[in-house]
């Protein structure tokens, strides 16, 4: 049947085929008006129903594809306008939104046919959506094409599922009816141009081509799998989500198979669904001709096959080898010919020449001929084989058969006495050979041959010719066995003995076993000499096992004879007191003196060791003591006595450890605070600059003597007796240079010493007058205790005058013996050391400039303590007379620091700039070197002000300070290299001095604060001896003692009978301070002092004010026998 014609985008009619459009309700309604309403939705429809997406000019026999173009909706949210003026009334809206109303008579609504509370779906067809051919093929006879091919659909007024809308649908006859169709059904259709796609925009995607798009917005959304995006900047369109309209979201990623194919085979692969350009290429490789590569080259399943086959050969100097060209697969193809080797004993044609293991093949051994068959072949046969040759008798694999036709002849073989060279070594019957007989060497021919010594021969042969040996001298034929023995030092007879007895020519000798010269009688040998036990010529000996025993030895008391005169121990105990005479020597217990030895008066039966020792100028118990333990300490045997301690008395003070604690002895013998009396006026002062160090005389200023030392010597410190400690900064040396030259040891023994001086008297050290390194014999000692690499930076000297120095680069502190040098303590510090001082307890205080630290150090116990300075960089360091700690900050806020041992707090006074080192005197005052500012600060310790000022001038940089025994302040000048003397009390500048180059130094250069702080006080013990025979009671203690302004003494005692029991006696209450107290002391004021000792302890002290020690001169002791 011909197809009516068609128009695109309206409503066409075609009998009997249907065909959709997309147009509005109301151009429908006014259009085929008298169609649409011939009765109330009423369609005519014919046998076959199909849709169709755009117009044809040709008739189809089957359904046609269904484009959502071609569906005719209506406008949403719109009113439709009127119809016209019928009996049928109006349409207004559209079927597809449900909001519209259709009415016979006018008016009505459009859903009154949905029943409230029911769910429309579930009036849906059975086969609603799902697959059909054609219209028959569904309950409702509608048969359309969709998004996903052919599927089922059904009529609607105004309602269908979700996704799927309400269009007019013109039916044969020009009726229209309403069905449900899926929404936006054109989207992705094949397009030329917008018009295919009945209004809608036709897009292009690459790779793929043109596709319908349709028109998006709030109101009109895109469907599942697509978004809304702006096309040409123009309008929104829908567009795949996938960028493809060939795989959509559902077939994203899915894979389909595919081939390749030529003459050479089939090769499958796969396409997948990718996105954008749509399905991929055929993965599948191409076809190729089979080659050895290891693949499948045409596809059958096989691999390189009929790739090799081919004939080849290797070859190289040892030969050719044929084989055939073999597929190893990714390695191609390789020929199998093994490669021509050397030929080899391996049982293998190793060259490839048709022959195996051949003769001088690698690893053959040699072959000899051997027809005798004895193992030993004939030497000039040998051929080198794989193997024996038993065919040509090469067997052998030992030459060597000098006769291969005699089995008993070859080498190897054993040799006989026959005349025959039986073991073919070219020598016939040698030396050995069986049957043969033992020779001696007979050179001098007396018929004896060299002992020992001999050769197995078939015949004698030459010397070798005797048949008995033992001959003891070959060179001397009247020596041999059997020969007569003579007295001449000679073995003659060969027996191994010299002269033995009975020789021609012995004499007798007595037999002398202790060797004490005297022979038993009856005991004699004929001998050429004496030997060891038969060398006596006297007889008598009455003991010869006792070299003690035997004529002419002292009688000893020991219940033996002697002296062999037939009599025991006479004269051993005269007086029968059972004691013998000390002066007679007494062994073991014997009879005579059954009490021992030791009678000092043997005519005396009172007098023995055991007697009691009587007050009676006699040695009654023979100790060697007269009247001892019963005589008075002080002498003879009156009951009260006088002792008395002191320089000027028997018993002097006692100068040990034990006794001294702080105290000391002067060069008079009396009792010192550690030698502080004595006043020293030299000042020492380390020359950085030379190496050297000054000492110049604090009363003129002049220098007297200059000694080179070290490199870069520093800090020096002086001890009690004025001897100069130095430590040195270049190379770790520690100096010990003595004050006086008396103390000065002459090293070389010319008996001068050889010591800077100055000898022209200009108060300064010219050139000539200094000696070199190492040659000044006031130089005691040089040490390096911390090894070559240190660097000496504090330095100081305790109250035993052993110097202790810090070392920077190791942080150690050591303690050095005042005699030797020698390291005594060793401790590692906490921070790196710039000087030290030490307190009246003994602590050591040091300037801890590596880490502003104030380091304290018990030496005792070696326990360490930090105080941070809260300054940079701690310089000078001393104590002043309260025992605070004062620090010269240098570098910092221009401060000086002081520091309270026992608050632990600190204080500070501003001075000028850069304070560098500091000194304190015994009146309350410290004074601060300012190096920049070129002026000296003095400092009351007490209200920190700063109460005087030198200006010591342009130039001057004073690094150090330092207070001498007058109590004048020193200021040591670097830059000036020069000393300034200041008087403390006007700050007046006295004089100025010379010194070595670049003075520096920041210690106690005087030895003022080593005897005004360190050591203030001591003590001193003494211990008095009583009644030994029984005890003393102690009356009195008197005393001589010198105690200037300001110093004092004090005593007590305890009393005790053992000495090793004198630590738990107890102390009296002490008496003093003297003064006021008065001497002498009652020493029972306390109660009766009883004891075999008395033990006084003197504790000499100095206070504030003090300029010299006490001195304690002697000490005397009243003292009665108890019971008197």
């Amino acid at each position: 049947m011909p197809a009516a014609p068609c128009f695109c985008g309206r409503f066409l009619l075609l009998s009997p085929v249907l065909t959709i459009g997309r147009i509005n309700v109301r151009e429908v309604l006014m259009k085929q008006f008298s169609l649409l309403f011939r009765a109330p939705f009423c369609l005519l429809i014919p046998a076959l129903l199909t849709l169709t997406f755009a117009c044809s000019d040709t008739e189809e026999s089957g359904p046609i594809t269904l484009d959502e173009s071609d569906v005719v909706t209506g406008s949403t949210g719109g009113t439709a306008g009127t119809a016209g003026e019928t009996m049928m009334g109006e349409i207004t809206g559209s079927p597809a939104t449900g909001e519209g109303t259709i009415s016979s008579e006018g008016t009505g609504t459009a859903g009154d046919d949905i029943i409230d509370g029911e769910d429309p779906n579930d009036d849906l067809p059975e086969d609603f959506n799902q697959s059909c051919e054609e219209n028959s093929d569904c309950e409702t006879g509608y048969c359309l094409t969709g998004p996903d091919g052919k599927v089922c659909t059904t009529s609607c007024i105004d309602w269908c599922p979700e996704d799927w809308t309400c269009e007019a649908v013109a039916n044969f006859g020009a009726d229209i009816t309403f069905i449900c169709v899926p929404q936006f059904m054109a989207l992705c259709s094949n397009c030329e141009s917008d018009s295919d796609c009945k209004g809608d925009r036709c897009l292009e995607i690459p790779e793929e081509g043109k596709f319908c798009s349709r028109e998006c917005n709030l109101e009109e959304p895109c469907p599942k799998g697509y978004t809304c995006k702006i096309v040409d900047d123009t309008t929104n369109q829908c567009f795949p989500i996938t960028g493809s309209c060939i795989c959509d979201e559902e077939l994203l990623g899915e894979q389909k198979q595919c081939i390749r194919e030529n003459s050479f085979g089939i090769c499958s692969g796969n396409i997948t669904c990718s996105g954008p350009g749509g399905w991929s290429e055929c993965d599948a490789k191409i076809p190729a001709a089979e080659v050895c590569d290891g693949w499948d080259n045409d596809c059958d399943s096989e691999m390189d096959e009929n790739t090799g086959g081919a004939s080849c050969e290797q070859g190289n100097e040892f030969g050719n080898c044929l084989g055939n060209m073999v597929c190893f697969g990714a390695d191609g193809l390789i020929c199998s010919a093994k490669v021509p080797a050397i030929e080899s004993c391996d049982k293998i044609d190793n060259n490839c020449d048709g022959t195996i293991d051949e003769p001088n093949a690698e690893g053959c051994t040699s072959y000899f001929e051997d027809f005798d068959k004895d193992g030993v072949g004939n030497s000039l046969t040998e051929l080198c084989l794989c193997g024996p040759n038993l065919t040509n008798k090469w067997t052998a694999t030992e030459g060597g058969d000098c006769n291969d036709f005699n089995p008993n002849i070859t080498g190897g073989k054993v040799e006989i006495c026959n005349n025959l060279d039986d073991d073919c070594d070219g020598e016939v019957d040698p030396e050995g050979s069986i049957g043969c007989v033992a020779y001696y060497e007979d050179v001098d021919g007396d018929g004896f041959g060299t002992k020992g010594v001999t050769k197995c021969l078939c015949q004698p042969n030459g010397a070798w010719k005797a048949l008995v040996g033992g001959d003891c001298d070959d060179k001397d034929s009247s020596v041999f066995p059997t020969a007569q023995e003579l007295c001449n030092d000679v073995d003659d007879n060969c027996n191994g003995s010299t002269d033995e007895t009975g020789a021609t020519g012995c004499e007798p000798y007595l037999k002398d076993a202790d060797g004490d010269g005297y022979g038993v009688s009856g005991l004699e040998m004929c001998l050429c000499k004496p030997d060891d036990i038969w060398n006596a010529t006297e007889a008598g000996d009455c003991n010869d096992k006792n070299n003690k025993l035997h004529p002419g030895a002292i009688e000893l008391c020991d219940n033996l004879d002697n002296n062999c005169n037939g009599f025991l121990d006479e004269d051993c105990d005269k007086d029968n007191d059972g004691y013998c005479n000390m002066n007679k020597e007494v062994t073991g217990n014997p009879n005579v003196c059954p009490m021992g030895g030791g009678d000092c008066v043997d005519f005396d039966p009172s007098i023995h060791p055991d007697a009691k020792e009587l007050c009676d100028e006699v040695d009654n118990n023979c100790d060697g003591a007269i009247d001892e333990g019963v005589q008075a300490p002080c002498g003879g045997c009156e009951p009260v006595c006088l002792m008395g301690a002191g320089p000027k008395d028997e018993n002097t003070f006692q100068d040990n450890e034990e006794a001294l604690d702080g105290a000391g002895i002067d060069e008079n013998g009396n009792i010192i605070l550690d030698a502080s009396s004595i006043n020293l006026h030299m000042i020492w002062i380390s020359n950085s600059g030379q190496g050297s160090i000054s000492k110049l005389d604090t009363t003129t200023g002049n220098e007297v003597a200059r000694y080179q030392l070290c490199n870069d010597p520093s800090r020096t410190a002086v001890d009690s007796q004025g001897n100069a400690w130095i430590a040195c900064r270049g190379d770790a040396r520690v100096v010990k240079v003595a004050l006086a030259e008396n103390e000065c040891v002459d090293k070389n023994n010319d008996g001068t010493i050889q010591t800077s001086k100055d000898n022209n008297g200009n108060g300064v050290i010219d050139g000539n007058e200094m000696l070199g390194k190492d040659q000044d014999e006031c130089v005691l000692f040089v040490v390096q205790p911390d090894g070559k690499d240190g660097k000496g930076r504090a330095m100081g000297v305790d109250k035993d005058d052993h110097g202790w120095v810090g070392m920077w680069n190791s942080k150690k502190l050591y303690q050095l013996d005042k005699d030797t040098g020698k390291t005594l303590k060793e401790f590692t510090l906490p921070n790196n050391p710039y000087g030290l001082a030490i307190a009246k307890d003994g602590i050591i205080w040091i300037a801890g400039r590596g880490g502003n630290q104030l380091v304290r150090v018990n030496p005792k116990t070696g326990e360490m303590n930090q105080f941070n300075t809260g300054s940079l960089d701690p310089y000078g360091i001393t104590i002043d007379i309260n025992g605070r700690i004062w620090i010269g900050n240098c570098c910092g806020n221009h401060v000086a620091f002081r520091f309270d041992p026992q608050t632990h707090k600190w204080a500070s006074v501003s001075v000028k700039n850069r304070p560098r080192g500091i000194a304190a005197d015994n009146k309350g005052f410290v004074y601060v070197a300012n190096d920049q500012s070129n002026h000296v600060a003095k400092i009351d310790v007490n209200t920190l002000k700063v109460v005087g000022w030198t200006d010591l001038g342009a130039g001057r940089f004073p690094v150090g300070m330092a207070v001498d025994f007058d109590g004048m302040v020193w200021a040591i000048n670097q830059s000036s290299s020069s000393a300034t003397r200041i008087n403390p009390d006007t700050m007046a500048i006295m004089l100025e001095k010379p010194t070595g180059p670049s003075p520096y130094t920041y210690s106690d250069m005087t030895g003022f604060q080593q005897k005004t702080v360190v050591a203030p006080f001591g003590k001193y013990t003494h211990t008095f001896q009583g009644w030994e025979s029984g005890k003393t009671k102690w009356q009195q203690i008197g005393f001589n003692a010198s105690t200037p302004d300001n110093t004092w003494i004090k005593i007590r005692v305890r009393t005790f009978d053992d000495p090793a029991l004198k630590d738990a006696a107890q102390w009296t209450p002490i008496w003093g301070p003297f003064p006021p107290a008065l001497s002498p002391i009652n020493l029972n004021e306390f109660g009766q002092i009883i004891g075999k000792l008395l033990q006084v302890e003197v504790t000499l002290g100095s206070d504030q004010g003090a300029t010299t020690s006490p001195i304690l001169k002697s000490l005397d002791i009243v003292a009665s026998k108890f019971g008197f």
